[in-house]
């Protein structure tokens, strides 16, 4: 019952009451034009179009609602933070935890003053459990119309705003109070929330509509997020950031020079999987208002370069996907070759069985990341609403042969990558080599080089069939994998006969 009284006598405090009467302000002049244009075009409405909007408008998140988050969240790190704390706490994860309690014991009375408003906007309209004329309407006042052709009932939007808020204010205190915790400067921490805020702004004004989903603070808005994403990919995308951050939470204990360790061992991986994961999705929501299929969107993300037809989109996507990969793959490569002494030779006997030791898992790691790469796509597109027909409408190439295709060429593609770089790491014994490998596979797949017949780099694409068989493009990588092979046991014999 205190903790009740205490939020009460909290919300009657001048700064809440001043909160109050600004959201009553802006939400008047809100519903004003939005009555208007209905009774003047006879437009059935009822309250759910005043309060969502109200809960949604993004000008009072981004000026209002969002500088106030970051007031408290900061009030509730750096102002609360204390080593004395932290031995009565007992460890930084739990403060965290600690902080975030902090933060929602501050924040409370402005959610609840906002929803209070937002439903006190509903006196003298009509109430209906369905979505109005008004909310179904493409006109420029209404904002709800992607929400209601996404959620059924307006009840439901109004739950899964609630849910959104609550979460995306968590992770955005969880982001700043794990910022402090590594580098403690009060200086930096305010840096980086002004970084945070001009960043969001700026996204914000800049970016259009079916990129929104890239800006953090559109995250607060059910609205603005169903513009660019459905429903199942936001809250995937939450459940990915609430992964990271309790990933992240996890390392705060740890001292900053195994912490940075970690971070130079599992960084490049995690931007590498944001990367692809970002180009997925860019794909997906480009052609998600037409008619296309899942496998229009497997066909548009591996697209890759052909003779036929250049895509600065297809062949970056291409690099970023399969070169980021190998590049991956080297830095296993270099630990694993330096790693090589007489030590490992008396425990394998034999080169040929070092080199299997390690090559037959990073064949299983390519089938995997193959059949990976296959699923994600596929689940993305069913997510984003693409329809599941077994066919095609950008090439008149059966799925058959496109799976067929991806799943086998390309592990003969990566193997042919991999095997590369090995010859050019085990030669030169330097791996900054592997990057201008990788430059000049780049370089092979520009137009003009990419039509040479014996090409054997990028011809995992999807570019490649226009121009050659699925048999030719498995014949022509076969031939280059033995012959790396055989490059292999030379260099093999050669050592052995230094040794």
């Amino acid at each position: 019952m205190k903790k009740v009284k205490d939020f009460f006598e909290e919300l009657i405090s001048i700064k809440w009451l001043l909160f109050g009467v600004i959201i009553y302000c802006y939400g008047s002049l809100l519903r004003k034009p939005i009555l208007g244009y209905s009774q003047e075009h006879s437009l059935l409405i009822n309250g759910w179009d005043i309060t969502l909007q109200l809960m949604n408008d993004m000008y009072l998140i981004v000026y209002l609602i969002f500088p106030l988050l970051m007031f408290f969240s900061l009030q509730s790190t750096h102002y609360q933070f204390s080593e004395q704390a932290l031995i009565r706490i007992g460890s930084y994860k739990k403060w965290i935890f600690h902080s975030i309690k902090h933060f929602w014991r501050n924040v409370s009375p402005l959610l609840f003053i906002w929803v209070f408003i937002s439903f006190f906007m509903m006196i003298g309209l009509p109430y209906s459990s369905i979505w109005s004329q008004f909310s179904k309407s493409e006109i420029f006042l209404n904002t709800l119309s992607d929400v209601a052709g996404t959620v059924q009932q307006p009840v439901l939007a109004l739950i899964l705003q609630l849910f959104l808020l609550v979460v995306t204010a968590s992770l955005l205190h969880t982001l700043i109070a794990l910022i402090y915790l590594f580098v403690k400067n009060r200086s930096f921490i305010l840096f980086a929330c002004a970084l945070i805020f001009f960043g969001g702004v700026s996204a914000f004004k800049l970016l259009p509509v079916k990129l929104s989903f890239l800006n953090p603070i559109s995250y607060f808005s059910l609205i603005q997020v169903t513009s660019s994403l459905t429903v199942p990919v936001v809250f995937l995308i939450i459940l990915i950031s609430i992964g990271i951050t309790v990933f992240l939470m996890n390392f705060v204990d740890i001292s900053k020079l195994k912490f940075y360790s970690l971070i130079k061992q599992f960084g490049p991986m995690i931007v590498y999987l944001i990367l692809c994961l970002s180009g997925i999705l860019s794909n997906a929501n480009s052609i998600r208002s037409s008619d296309a299929t899942i496998w229009d969107l497997f066909l548009l993300s591996y697209r890759g370069t052909g003779a036929a037809g250049f895509s600065y989109s297809s062949y970056f996507f291409y690099c970023i996907v399969f070169f980021g990969f190998i590049y991956l793959v080297s830095l296993f490569l270099v630990n694993e070759i330096e790693l090589m002494g007489y030590y490992k030779l008396i425990r394998y006997k034999s080169l040929y069985r070092w080199f299997w030791s390690w090559f037959k898992r990073l064949l299983i790691t390519v089938i995997l990341f193959i059949v990976g790469l296959t699923f994600i796509t596929l689940t993305i597109g069913l997510s984003m609403g693409l329809k599941m027909n077994l066919n095609t409408t950008m090439l008149s190439i059966p799925v058959s042969d496109l799976l067929t295709h991806f799943l086998i060429n390309s592990f003969l593609q990566l193997t042919f990558y991999i095997l590369a770089v090995f010859i050019l790491i085990w030669s030169c014994k330097d791996s900054s080599y592997v990057l201008i490998l990788i430059s000049l596979f780049m370089v092979l797949m520009l137009p003009g080089l990419n039509s040479f017949e014996f090409n054997p780099v990028g011809i995992n694409s999807f570019s490649a069939l226009i121009d050659h068989s699925i048999i030719y493009v498995a014949t022509l990588l076969t031939f280059m994998i033995i012959a790396s092979l055989l490059i292999i046991r030379y260099f093999f014999k050669k050592s052995l006969k230094f040794k």
